[in-house]
């Protein structure tokens, strides 16, 4: 195993793997640990596998108060890393009650947590701040039970970032967690909502929740505070009684040109509705796949004044009469409702292009 350690507030360490396989699942150790109050910077050259035993992650960083930050890059663009975390252990981030931050910047990446770890965020009982930028490449990154694919471990929030030129080609949530965002349900002090901002050109392929986990949002029973904005691609599924994107109604935030997005939930602990508010000056899509059109998301308003929404439910009869409800899938339809009209002295733009 290797512990990488930059010593003092001060320090700037930068380290290269290259086509690095250490295998230390047979053993309760992580493949590779950073310690420190510096900086520790890791560039990806070739093909690096990191496998770590129970308690670890494959590739460990537990954030304090005091310690520094992570960040992996890949400069000459030719380099990735898989890394897998043992029982509890995040696949990067954070091992058994672990907080997991972490800058990613560039490389492939696939990541595996353990149980109740995300694979890139929080380690079991713990969360996680994941900054994704530049032209990082998330192959994949996945739990099967209680950790999001990115984001907070079991019964603990997410915060993530998701930049630049990054692309998410697949996240996939464990048991109760989100996709992208908050871990699994706990206790009720223990909740796991998430924070998420996509925006610039990023781009979300695939993301996929836990069983009623949100796709992109929170866990079970969390909140879920959605901001996507800038010229970006999202598609996001949620799993079973859980919203493709967002969960809490009183968080949305409208801006310059809004959109408004309506998922109902009909089954599943997770009851009412899930309000997604989106920001942009360009061209926005979305998608929501797997959802039958009845609970496919619904444009309702696009805002020619940034605004707040403290109360965002929707009264679905009023709402019955704007659309046509189960052809909801159908843009055209949606365009033709006169809420959606944005109004030129407001200094609105044109209206974001929505795929449903």
């Amino acid at each position: 195993t290797v512990t990488i350690e930059a010593k003092d507030k001060d320090d700037k360490v930068e380290v290269t793997l290259k086509d690095v396989n250490i295998d230390a699942s047979s053993r309760s150790e992580a493949a590779v640990s950073v310690t420190g109050k510096g900086d520790t910077t890791i560039e990806l050259d070739g093909d690096n596998e990191l496998k770590s035993g129970a308690g670890h992650a494959g590739l460990e960083h537990n954030k304090t108060d005091t310690s520094g930050e992570l960040t992996i890059q890949d400069k000459d663009k030719n380099g990735s890393l898989e890394a897998v975390g043992g029982f509890k252990g995040a696949g990067i981030g954070g091992g058994c009650n672990g907080s997991g931050n972490v800058t990613i910047s560039g490389g492939g990446i696939t990541a595996a947590g353990g149980e109740g770890a995300a694979g890139i965020g929080g380690g079991y009982y713990n969360g996680a701040t994941v900054t994704i930028t530049g032209d990082a490449v998330i192959k994949n990154a996945s739990n099967t039970k209680y950790g999001a694919g990115i984001g907070g471990g079991y019964g603990y929030d997410g915060d993530v970032t998701i930049s630049g030129n990054a692309k998410i080609e697949n996240a996939t949530g464990g048991y109760g967690a989100a996709g992208i965002g908050g871990g699994a349900f706990s206790s009720p002090d223990k909740i796991g909502n998430g924070n998420v901002v996509i925006k610039e050109n990023a781009e979300i392929d695939n993301v996929q929740g836990g069983a009623y986990g949100a796709g992109i949002g929170g866990g079970v029973y969390g909140l879920g505070n959605v901001t996507i904005e800038g010229n970006t691609k999202v598609n996001a599924a949620g799993g079973a009684g859980g919203a493709a994107i967002a969960d809490d109604p009183d968080s949305a935030v409208v801006g310059r040109v809004g959109l408004v997005a309506f998922r109902p939930q009909f089954f599943g602990p997770v009851g009412g509705h899930g309000i997604l508010a989106m920001v942009d000056k360009d061209e926005l899509w979305l998608f929501v796949k797997g959802v039958q059109p009845g609970g496919q998301a619904v444009l309702v308003g696009v805002a020619g004044k940034p605004a707040q929404l403290p109360d965002a439910r929707l009264d679905l009869h009023r709402l019955a009469k704007q659309l046509d409800f189960l052809r909801a899938v159908d843009q055209r339809v949606a365009q033709r409702a006169g809420a959606l009209v944005a109004h030129e002295q407001h200094g609105a733009l044109r209206p974001p292009k929505v795929i449903l």
